[in-house]
Formats: structure tokens, C-alpha cells, sequence
């Protein structure tokens, strides 16, 4: 059997003798001439392997394949090998070195795979964990939590106040819509409860030009409302209808407008109110949006838009 810190021989594979810090084992132990030979290694506390080598009876390096940092493989040669494994301290600092998520979240383990990426997402406010400490790295991700980390990724260099649908305006728009989302087709796609969705909005909505106090209400029949109001209704609805979103506030070169950039089958597109109340039909590519509306994506990068209300409330198949 192999063995290690003090040496010895295994059949035709020998561990080197005066090993300190650690130890390594081969398997099998007595390997034939082709046969995959696995070492494990095993360092002391407060040590970590530097080298590993492994030579034939002629003092030539055999090749090794590195699996993960506590185990290599390597393919036996004719004749006898030695396995030279040699242990140095780890720097004190090195040691202690966690992921910050270790220290903050008390369900985060030390050493575990996760560690580092909880640190990362967190620390770039992509996520935050619970209230009481836990960062539940074995809980099933809901709608709405993978709303606001889609929302955080790939909005957050954009800038803009983020707002939370509240669990009431959720439940009390929900009634409101329910004959609306009656009319779903089963099973139906994203695109479809977009093209329903906005069928109603441009059926209740009458655009009202540079009126600053325009309200959209979805309870006073035919109402009216200007591009921001038009695309709050746009907001709520397909938040509500599961449909992950953002309104957005940009710069075009027809002046100041918003629209909602909406998560629609896989792919993020555009759904513009006011280009429906003008017969386009609606999702847009966001090509084909910026294009009508000449938008600049550069200046789009920049200060041009802004994220207004992402869409964090979502109906998801657990309530």
C-alpha cells in the first residue's frame, strides 16, 4: 500500500523517503505496464504541496495529469517509478484567507466550491441573502429573485431608481387583470401575452401629448396618458402576467420617451405602447426599436436612459 511522510515502497511504485508536511497514496498499488495510476495527496495542516513528480527507472519525468489539487493520474511505464512529493508552509496570511461570504453568511462554509461566487454577487449587489445571516445556497431561485439578479446584471451600469412591486399591488392588480389573462391561450408563449397585453393597453389608451399630469388608469375605461404612463401600464401588466420587465426613460431623437424593455420567450425585446397605438406590432426587436425611435445605443450605455421600475414581482408557478 503506499504510504508517505516516512517513505517506503509499494510493489513497483515507491514513495520518496524523507517526506515532511504531508503524504500521498497511489492506487492501484501494484499497477501493470498501460494502467492509469491515481495519487492522492495529503497535506498536513498548515502545509500545502509544491511538487509532485513522479520518474521512471531511467530518472525520466513521467507524465502527470492533474485531476484537482489533492489528486493527479498518470500512465505506468515498463519497469518501476518513484513518486516525489514535496510539502512547503502555507504563508499565515494564505491560510486565513476566506471569501467574504464566509464571514457573512453563517450557511456559507469555509472552503466551499460556491464561496468565491457568493462573494462576487453580493459584493457587485447582484444578490443579498436573507435578513437573518443566511445566504441559502441550497434554496430553489423563485421568479422574482432571478428578476432582480437578470435586472442587476445587465442593467446596473445603466443607472436608475429600482422599485419593488409590492405583494399588494401585485394581488389587487391581479384581480383587475384576470379577464384579461383569461384570454391566455393554454400554454401560452411569452410573445402571445405580450401582443393580448398590449392589445388592451392600446384599447383603453388615449395618448395624450406632453400632458404632464396624464394618468393611465386601468378601472376608468377609455383614459388617457402620455408615453411614461403608457408604458407603467406596460410595466404592471406584464409583471403580473409573469413577464419579466423594465421601464425605461430614454432620449430620441423625437424627444424625450419611455418604453419597457420586456424578457419575452429567451430574449430581451422591446414593447412600446405608443408604437402600438401606431400600428407596429408589438414585442420589437430592440434593433428594430432603436432604429424607429433613433436611439443611439452608445448613448444608450450612458446617460441617455435610465432604468426606471424592473419588474421584481412575478406570478411564479409556487404562488
Amino acid at each position: 500500500m503506499g504510504g508517505g511522510g516516512g517513505g517506503g515502497s509499494s510493489s513497483n511504485v515507491s514513495i520518496a523517503t524523507k517526506v515532511t508536511g504531508g503524504k500521498v497514496t497511489v492506487t492501484p498499488t501494484r499497477p501493470t505496464r498501460g494502467q492509469t495510476v491515481t495519487i492522492n495527496v495529503t497535506a498536513n495542516e498548515g502545509y500545502k504541496l509544491d511538487t509532485l513528480v513522479v520518474t521512471d527507472n531511467k530518472g525520466n519525468n513521467v507524465e502527470l495529469t492533474k485531476v484537482s489539487d489533492n489528486k493527479y493520474t498518470f500512465v505506468m511505464p515498463a519497469g518501476k517509478v518513484t513518486v516525489t512529493p514535496t510539502f512547503v508552509k502555507t504563508d499565515a496570511k494564505e491560510e486565513t484567507k476566506d471569501p467574504s461570504a464566509v464571514k457573512r453568511f453563517s450557511d456559507v462554509a469555509s472552503g466551499a466550491w460556491y464561496a468565491e461566487y457568493i462573494t462576487y454577487v453580493t459584493e457587485n449587489a447582484l444578490m443579498n441573502g436573507y435578513d437573518d445571516g443566511r445566504f441559502g445556497p441550497n434554496d430553489q431561485v423563485t421568479y422574482a429573485q432571478l428578476s432582480v439578479m437578470l435586472t442587476q446584471a445587465f442593467f446596473k451600469d445603466i443607472g436608475g431608481t429600482f422599485r419593488v412591486m409590492k405583494d399588494a399591488e401585485a394581488d389587487e392588480l391581479a384581480t383587475i387583470f384576470a379577464p384579461i389573462f383569461a384570454r391566455f391561450p393554454s400554454n401560452a408563449t411569452g410573445k402571445q401575452k405580450v401582443e393580448i397585453c398590449v392589445k388592451e393597453i392600446v384599447d383603453r389608451f388615449d395618448y395624450e401629448t406632453g400632458t404632464a399630469d396624464a394618468i393611465f388608469s386601468w378601472t376608468n375605461g377609455k383614459t388617457r396618458g402620455n408615453c411614461e404612463s403608457c408604458s407603467h401600464a406596460a410595466f404592471q401588466i406584464l409583471a403580473v402576467a409573469g413577464i419579466p420587465n423594465i421601464q425605461v426613460k430614454g432620449g430620441t431623437k423625437s424627444g424625450a420617451h419611455a418604453w419597457v424593455l420586456a424578457y419575452v420567450d429567451g430574449t430581451w425585446m422591446t414593447v412600446d405602447g405608443t408604437s402600438a397605438e401606431a400600428g407596429v406590432a408589438q414585442p420589437m426587436t430592440i434593433s428594430a426599436h432603436e432604429q424607429r425611435w433613433g436611439i443611439s445605443s452608445a448613448a444608450n450605455n450612458t446617460d441617455s436612459i435610465k432604468v426606471a421600475r424592473p419588474s421584481l414581482r412575478l406570478l411564479s408557478p409556487d404562488g
